[in-house]
């Protein structure tokens, strides 16, 4: 590794465990040149890590594209907008209420 790609790493300062994207798509490109032990070892990212990000990029997912889905996208923009309503009267939501809320609109959703 170059100390140019050597130095591209040590310009971005990483406080947390999320990578940008920018060092992400760097990670990628890098294992095109060199193995994976060697980007582990100058960047400290861990191989399983890297391993990830090339299966993702192959699969053409990006983070934004991982995850589950959410089955029924209008019935959670619905609780969204009844949380938001409470929230404004000042009304207590609690986990037993809420989950009681969202099953009555499922079910008048699917009826």
């Amino acid at each position: 590794m170059t100390s140019e790609e050597k130095s591209l790493f040590k310009k971005i300062k990483i406080t947390r465990q999320v990578y940008p994207e920018k060092v992400k798509k760097l990670t990628i490109e890098l294992t095109k040149k060199f193995t994976k032990k060697k980007i582990n070892e100058v960047t400290k990212i861990s191989v399983e890590n890297i391993k990830k990000r090339v299966r993702n990029h192959k699969k053409g997912l990006t983070s934004s594209k991982r995850g589950r889905r959410v089955p029924y996208p209008d019935l959670e923009e619905n609780l969204k907008e009844w949380l938001k309503k409470q929230r404004e009267q000042k009304n207590h939501v609690s986990v037993k209420r809420f989950l009681k809320i969202a099953r009555e609109k499922a079910k008048t959703r699917l009826l």
